[in-house]
């Protein structure tokens, strides 16, 4: 970071801090703003305006990092803005799921030690502080016939979406759509309701992938491709997934039967799930997954970090060091 003030862009989710969104953005904004730094605030009336006006400080290098405050979706905005660029992203986890601050080791819902890590990271002067560098998994629409979806947040990305902890399709992905459909309860409980509906009506999906090149087709209950261990609020779907080793740990889950499903959520809260006979956990750098009707009912559309992506088939890359995440490597750091 070179001049008299490091320029740092600030997005906040207005509901950021459990209701407490206002008193959490005031000191937030207090906190960054002094003699070495001048915030940017790029907070819009929505995920959208605000991912737009980001991408166009990052393009016009109008900002120095970014700050985004909120939970998961926050942090996939953030990333999605600054992801193959120079720019730095800076997480204040303040949200109700806050899975990848936790797969991370960042605080969570303590925005002052969140910021202390974020200007530890931006002081030069710090013996050893420096963004840590981490890899993505880039998104996009499968080649095939006709113009390529829409499924970016950022104006000049349209194609292309990232994910910094996982993609989810089929049973997980449903979880996920309808948990967010719900206004209670809030934080992990409202997955257990959301697989509670999605039991009642599961039958197995037809799913078809090629995961670095080999071709599997047939009945399948889900497949998560991660980067990082946790989703769902805490679930350690792939314990052994790290952030920063150039693969993904790709999840697959063969088709099972309403019996069984009702205890795979509470097995990924163990871990357990792992031992299974169902479950194949391999490591890959592309996955390529779409429909495969003759073997089941349609998949609904994957997820990304917890978000909608749109419907397959989509193909994901690892990219290595795709992003740098301004939070030092030693922990305990003083601000």
């Amino acid at each position: 970071m070179i001049g008299a003030r490091r320029r740092i862009g600030l997005v906040i989710n207005p509901s950021a801090g459990t209701g407490r969104g206002e008193q959490v953005a005031s000191d937030v904004r207090a906190a960054l703003d002094d003699d070495a730094t001048a915030v940017v605030d790029l907070t819009d009336s929505d995920a959208l305006g605000a991912a737009a006006r980001a991408r166009e400080a990052v393009t016009a290098g109008s900002i120095d990092a970014l700050v985004v405050v909120g939970g998961d979706g926050m942090a996939h905005l953030g990333i999605n803005v600054v992801a193959g660029t120079p720019v730095p992203l800076g997480l204040v986890s303040v949200g109700s799921g806050n899975d990848l601050a936790r797969a991370l080791g960042l605080p969570m819902n303590d925005h002052a030690a969140s910021l202390a890590l974020v200007r530890a990271a931006l002081d030069p002067a710090h013996p050893v502080a420096a963004p840590r560098q981490l890899d993505a998994i880039r998104v996009t629409p499968a080649p095939g016939p006709g113009e390529p979806r829409s499924i970016g947040i950022v104006p000049d990305s349209p194609h292309v979406r990232w994910a910094a902890s996982s993609v989810v399709v089929g049973f997980a992905a449903a979880v996920n759509l309808a948990a967010n459909s719900y206004r209670r309860p809030r934080g992990s409980a409202k997955y257990l309701r959301a697989v509670v509906a999605e039991t009642a009506r599961f039958t197995p999906y037809g799913m078809a992938t090629s995961v670095d090149g080999e071709p599997w087709s047939g009945p399948a209950t889900l497949l998560t491709l991660a980067n990082a261990p946790l989703f769902g609020g805490g679930l350690p779907v792939a314990p052994d997934a790290v952030p920063d080793d150039g693969l993904m740990d790709v999840v697959h889950i063969d088709a099972v039967g309403r019996a069984q499903i009702s205890t795979l959520f509470p097995r990924f809260a163990r871990g357990t799930h792992v031992s299974l006979d169902q479950v194949t956990i391999t490591r890959a750098a592309e996955v390529v997954v779409g429909q495969s009707p003759e073997h089941g009912r349609a998949l609904p559309i994957a997820m990304a970090d917890g978000e909608s992506v749109g419907p397959l088939p989509l193909a994901a890359t690892i990219v290595p060091s795709a992003w740098r995440l301004l939070a030092p490597l030693a922990p305990n750091l003083e601000a």
